[in-house]
C-alpha cells in the first residue's frame, strides 16, 4: 500500500470525523473590525529589557488606542526566561488566555498546529490592509510584508502562517570611540578590517584591553557560519533545491551517511572561531563569561568592543555616564579575505525570532478577532512600523523602508535568497545544538582538542538522530492531521463564500469583497496543498534513509494500544486507586487507629486542618500521581497523546546524557558524606562552649546567614569563581602561580572554574565550604542538648576524655538526628538542580548535568514532559530506597 493512497485515506477519515462540526464551521463568520463597537485586548510579551521595549510599547499601544478610542489594550510583560513554562499554563487555563502573545516560529508550529490554541492568519494576509493603500485598491496584507520572511517561518508541514513579525535582527556592535581615537582605528566595513582592528588594539593596549568582549556560547557568530559553509548547500539541500538545507534535510544527510560527528565540515565554522581567538579578537578565558560580564567589561572600558541587543544603547547611556563616548558601527560585511568566499551583504542575518505576534483561539472565541486583526495591521503600517523600527532599533519587518531608518540597521534589510542558510550540523536538534555549544567553545578557546570535541560529539551523536527523528516522525503525522482538518475547513468555507456570492448577485448587492475572500481562500489552499506535497517529497526521501527495511511501516503511526485497550487501563487504574483506599480504611480500622486519629476532644480542630490538608493533596500529592500517570506516556505539558506504557523507561537505559548526570550525581552523594561532617564538629564544639551566653551568640551568628535568599548566596559563589582577573578566587591564586612559575615551575592554579569541564563539577561542590549548615548545625545541637548531663558527669567520674565522652556518649546518642540530616541530605541532593541550574545549566559538556537538571531541562527546554516524568518516577524509587537503607542502617540508640 502505498503512502500516497494511506495519506488519501487519512484524510477522508480526517473529513468523516469532522463532518459533525460542520454547523460550527459554518456559524463562523469573518468578523470585521467594528469602530463603533467596545473592544478589550490583552497583549503579552516578554523581554530582557523593560525599559527600553517598554517605551516602545507604550508609545505603540497609546498611539492606537488615539486612532481607535474604543479599543482598551491591557499590556503584560514577562519574563523572557519562564515565557514558555508561563504560556503552557495558560493555555491549560482558557480564561487567563491572552488575545495577543509573543512567540517563536517553532513554538507557534507546536502551540497552533499540534494542540490548536493558535488562529491560523494565512487567509487574513491574503486579505487588504485598510492601512497600507502603497500597492493599489484591493492589494493584499501580505504584499507590504517580507513575504520571503513569512514562508520561511510558516509551518513545514502543511504551510500556514501563525505569526507576524514585529520587528527583525536587533543586535549590534557597539563600540569604544575613545579607545578608537586613541589608537588612530578607522570604523572597520568588513571582517577583515575587524580582524585587523582587533589585533591592532591587543598589540598597542599591550593586552589590557579586549577587543572584542566576547561570551561563551558566541551566538552572534552564527551567520559566519553559515558563510562559511555556504558552498556545501547544493550536496546538502536534498529535498527541495531552494538554496536553503534547513534540520530535516540536515537528518536525512546523518541517516545517509553522507556527515556525522566526525566529519571536518562540521567543524569548520569553529575552526575560523578558533582562529579568531588565536589572533586575540577576544578576551583571554572568554569562555567562562556570561553577557553580563562581558556588558560590564564594555562599560568599565576594559574591551573596545562588544556585540548586544539594540536594548542595551539606553543602559549603556546611563551607566558609562561620560566616562567615554561610544557609538553603534554598522555591521562588517563578510568579504573573500576573512571567509574565503566574497558573500558581502547577502548572508547577513534575517531573522525575527521572539519578536512575533500570534492571536490565541481564545481571542476568536471572545469576538475579539476583528480588533485583534486590524491591530497587527495598524502595527505593520508603513508609518507606524517605520517609528517603531526607529523606537526598537530593528528594522522593521514591513517591505519599502530600508531607506528610512539608521545606515547601522539598513544592512538587515532582507534580501530574497540571502537568509543564512549554510550546513551548520549542530541544528539537527535542539539537543545536538545544546551539546555542541556547551562543548565547542573549550576547543576554540584551546582548552580541548579537536579528537577530544569529536569523540564527545560521536558519543552523542546517534541519540541526538534518534531524538530528532521520533520528533519530526511525530510533527509530519501532526501535520498530516492538521493538513486533512484544514482542507475540510476550506470546503465549508469555500462553499458558504459560493452561496453568499450567488446570494448577492440575486439580490443585486455588491460582491466584490466576498470574491477577493474566496480569491484568498483559494490562495491558502494551494500554498496548503504545495505544502502537503513539499513533505510528501520530504517523507518519501527520509522513509528509505531511516528505516530501508521496513518501509513505510516503520513511518506510520501504529499507536501502542487501541481506544478500547487503553479504556481499560484506566478502568484498572481506577480499580486499582480504589482497593487501595478499600486497604487504607481496613489498616485505619484494626487497633482502633481511625478513634485515636479523630478522637480529640475539641472537634473544632479538625476544621481548621482541613484546608491545610486539602492543599496538601492538591498542590503535593497529586502532582506526585499525574506524573507517576504520564511517566507513561508520551505528553508535552498540555494534553496526554497517548499511553506508550514502559517506552519512556526504556529510553533512560539508552540516554548516554542521564548516563554522564548519574555518574555526576555519585561524585556529588561522595561529597555529601563528607558535607555531613563539619555541622556535627561544629556543633559539638557549640555544645561545649563555657559561656552559657556566648552560646547563644554563637547560636544567633548561625541562624542569621538563613534570612539571606539563597540565589544571593550562589551569586556571591558566581563571582567568586569568575575568570581572572575579576575573579576573587583567581585575583588571590594568580601571584602565587606567578611565583611558582618564576621559580621553575610549570604549573596553573587560575582556571575558567565553571566553564572548564575539568574543574566545573568540583566548583559547584565545593560551594559553600566549609559547609557548616545552620539546619544542620542547629539539628545536631538540639540532640546534644537534650542528653542526660548525668551521662557526663559519670564520664567524668571515669577520666573519660573529649574524644572518648564524643565517641561513646555524643554520636550513638545523636544517631536520631544523623539519620534526619542524611534523609534531608540524600533527598536534597538526588533532586536537587538549582544550584547547577543558576551557575553552569549542565556545562560545560554536561560536566555537570545530574538527574534533577536533565528532567528539567527535558520537561521545559525540549518540551518531553512525559520523559521528564519518566526520569522523575525513577528518582523517587530511587530517593525511597535510599530513604529506607538509611532507617535500616542507622538506628538510634537510647
Amino acid at each position: 500500500m502505498s503512502l500516497s493512497f494511506k495519506r488519501t485515506m487519512l484524510t477522508a477519515l480526517t473529513i468523516v470525523i469532522l463532518l459533525g462540526s460542520a454547523s460550527q464551521l459554518l456559524a463562523q463568520a469573518e468578523e470585521k473590525f467594528d469602530p463603533n463597537r467596545e473592544y478589550d485586548l490583552e497583549i503579552v510579551t516578554w523581554t530582557a529589557d523593560k525599559e527600553t521595549e517598554g517605551a516602545a510599547w507604550t508609545w505603540l499601544i497609546n498611539e492606537y488606542q488615539r486612532v481607535h478610542p474604543n479599543v482598551r489594550i491591557r499590556h503584560i510583560v514577562q519574563s523572557n526566561r519562564t515565557y514558555k513554562a508561563w504560556a503552557t499554563a495558560q493555555f491549560k487555563n482558557a480564561d487567563s488566555t491572552p488575545d495577543i502573545m509573543q512567540s517563536f516560529p517553532w513554538d507557534a508550529w507546536r502551540w497552533g498546529a499540534e494542540q490548536g490554541y493558535l488562529v491560523p492568519i494565512r487567509s487574513y494576509l491574503n486579505q487588504p490592509s485598510p492601512y497600507d493603500k502603497r500597492y493599489g485598491e484591493g492589494s493584499s496584507w501580505i504584499q507590504g510584508l517580507y513575504q520571503e520572511l513569512l514562508e520561511q517561518n510558516a509551518d513545514p508541514y502543511y504551510g500556514e502562517i501563525w505569526t507576524i513579525p514585529i520587528s527583525l535582527n536587533t543586535q549590534r556592535f557597539f563600540y569604544n570611540k575613545d579607545i578608537f581615537d586613541r589608537y588612530g582605528l578607522e570604523v572597520p566595513r568588513t571582517y577583515s578590517e575587524l580582524g585587523e582592528v582587533c589585533r591592532r588594539i591587543r598589540q598597542e593596549s599591550a593586552g589590557t584591553i579586549a577587543p572584542i568582549a566576547m561570551w561563551q556560547a558566541g551566538a552572534w557568530l552564527d551567520h559566519l557560519g553559515a558563510a562559511k559553509n555556504r558552498h556545501l548547500i547544493p550536496q546538502y539541500d536534498l529535498v527541495r533545491k531552494d538554496w536553503i538545507v534547513d534540520s530535516n534535510e540536515q537528518l536525512i544527510g546523518a541517516l545517509q551517511g553522507k556527515w556525522n560527528a566526525r566529519t571536518e565540515e562540521m567543524y569548520a565554522f569553529h575552526k575560523m572561531m578558533k582562529k579568531m581567538n588565536d589572533e586575540g579578537w577576544f578576551q583571554d578565558g572568554w569562555t567562562g563569561f556570561d553577557t553580563n560580564q562581558c556588558d560590564n567589561l564594555f562599560i568599565n572600558g576594559n574591551a573596545a568592543i562588544i556585540r548586544e541587543g539594540y536594548w542595551m544603547k539606553e543602559g549603556f547611556d546611563k551607566r558609562i555616564a561620560g566616562r567615554f563616548e561610544f557609538a553603534v558601527m554598522a555591521e562588517p560585511l563578510i568579504d573573500a579575505g576573512f571567509a574565503g568566499l566574497d558573500l558581502g551583504k547577502s548572508l547577513e542575518l534575517m531573522n525575527s525570532s521572539g519578536s512575533e505576534l500570534a492571536i490565541t483561539r481564545r481571542c476568536q472565541e471572545r469576538g475579539r478577532m476583528g480588533a485583534a486583526i486590524d491591530f497587527l495591521q495598524w502595527m505593520t503600517s508603513p508609518e507606524v512600523a517605520r517609528n517603531l523600527g526607529i523606537k526598537r532599533g530593528a528594522m522593521p519587518s514591513t517591505s519599502g523602508l530600508e531607506e528610512v531608518v539608521a545606515p547601522e540597521i539598513q544592512v538587515f534589510a532582507p534580501e530574497i535568497g540571502g537568509q543564512p542558510a549554510g550546513p551548520i550540523f549542530f541544528t539537527t536538534s535542539v539537543q545536538m545544538r545544546t551539546a555542541m555549544q556547551q562543548m565547542a567553545p573549550l576547543y576554540v578557546s584551546g582548552e580541548m582538542e579537536l579528537d577530544e570535541l569529536k569523540d564527545k560529539m560521536e558519543r552523542l551523536h546517534d541519540r541526538f538522530i534518534d531524538l530528532q527523528l521520533q520528533d519530526v516522525k511525530n510533527s509530519t503525522r501532526a501535520g498530516i492531521f492538521k493538513g486533512a482538518r484544514l482542507y475540510v475547513d476550506f470546503m465549508y468555507k469555500q462553499e458558504d463564500l459560493r452561496r453568499q456570492i450567488e446570494q448577492g448577485r440575486a439580490e443585486g448587492r455588491p460582491v466584490e469583497n466576498l470574491e477577493s475572500r474566496r480569491q484568498a481562500l483559494l490562495q491558502t489552499f494551494a500554498t496548503t496543498m504545495d505544502k502537503v506535497a513539499e513533505n510528501e517529497v520530504f517523507v518519501q526521501t527520509l522513509i528509505p534513509a531511516a528505516w530501508p527495511e521496513q518501509g513505510v511501516a516503520a513511518y506510520r503511526h501504529i499507536p501502542l494500544i487501541d481506544d478500547k485497550t487503553e479504556q481499560a487501563l484506566r478502568t484498572l487504574g481506577a480499580m486499582l486507586v480504589m482497593a487501595s483506599l478499600v486497604v487504607l480504611v481496613i489498616v485505619l480500622l484494626r487497633k482502633n487507629r481511625i478513634r485515636r486519629i479523630f478522637g480529640f476532644q475539641e472537634k473544632s480542630i479538625y476544621l481548621f486542618l482541613a484546608p491545610t490538608l486539602l492543599m496538601i493533596f492538591i498542590f503535593s500529592y497529586y502532582p506526585a500521581f499525574s506524573a507517576i500517570y504520564h511517566a507513561f506516556t508520551r505528553w508535552d505539558g498540555v494534553a496526554v497523546d497517548e499511553f506508550i506504557g514502559l517506552s519512556n523507561l526504556k529510553e533512560l537505559f539508552s540516554d548516554q546524557i542521564l548516563a554522564v548526570s548519574i555518574v555526576n550525581l555519585l561524585w556529588m552523594l561522595a561529597a555529601f558524606f563528607v558535607k555531613i561532617v563539619p555541622p556535627l564538629i561544629c556543633a559539638v564544639v557549640l555544645y561545649h562552649v563555657a559561656s552559657e551566653r556566648l552560646r547563644y551568640y554563637f547560636r544567633v551568628m548561625f541562624v542569621l546567614p538563613l534570612i539571606v535568599p539563597g540565589i544571593v548566596y550562589w551569586m556571591v559563589w558566581k563571582l567568586l569563581y569568575q575568570p581572572a582577573p575579576s575573579g576573587i578566587f583567581n585575583q588571590l591564586l594568580l601571584p602565587v602561580q606567578n611565583f611558582l612559575q618564576s621559580i621553575g615551575f610549570d604549573v596553573t592554579l587560575t582556571y575558567n572554574w565553571l566553564a572548564d569541564p575539568r574543574t566545573a563539577l568540583g566548583a559547584v561542590i565545593f560551594l559553600g565550604f566549609p559547609w557548616v549548615g545552620t539546619l544542620g548545625v542547629l539539628i545536631y545541637l538540639a540532640g546534644l542538648e537534650n542528653i542526660d548531663p548525668n551521662l557526663f558527669e559519670a564520664a567524668d567520674i571515669d577520666g573519660a576524655g573529649f574524644l572518648r565522652k564524643f565517641w561513646y556518649i555524643e554520636l550513638p546518642l545523636l544517631m536520631r538526628q544523623i539519620r534526619l540530616n542524611l534523609v534531608l541530605g540524600l533527598i536534597s541532593v538526588i533532586q536537587g538542580f538549582g544550584i547547577v541550574l543558576f551557575l553552569t545549566r549542565g556545562g560545560p559538556a554536561f560536566s555537570t548535568t545530574v538527574p534533577g537538571y536533565q528532567m528539567y531541562s527535558e520537561a521545559f527546554d525540549m518540551n518531553r514532559m512525559g520523559y521528564a516524568s519518566a526520569i522523575g518516577l525513577v528518582m523517587f524509587i530511587v530517593i525511597v530506597g535510599a530513604t529506607l537503607l538509611t532507617n535500616r542502617t542507622v538506628r538510634p540508640q537510647d
